[in-house]
């Protein structure tokens, strides 16, 4: 029994993990690059973080389920 309680902490910190990169993600929307360079290391975060979480969450996710 223990081990299904450790389970679904881990769902639910999974779960939070992808909350905050949700607010990271909105955070992000709100800045307003204005050189070439921050509308570069801007987009190049969002696509990290994208990849963060399309894959990497989703697989972690598939782990504990």
């Amino acid at each position: 029994m223990a081990e299904n309680n450790n389970v679904n902490s881990n769902i639910t910190h999974v779960t939070i993990v992808e909350g905050l990169i949700s607010q990271v993600t909105g955070h992000l929307e709100a800045i307003n690059p204005q050189t070439d360079v921050q509308k570069v290391l801007k987009a190049d975060v969002q696509e990290e973080i994208a990849g963060f979480r399309d894959i990497g969450l989703f697989e972690l996710r598939k782990a504990f389920e």
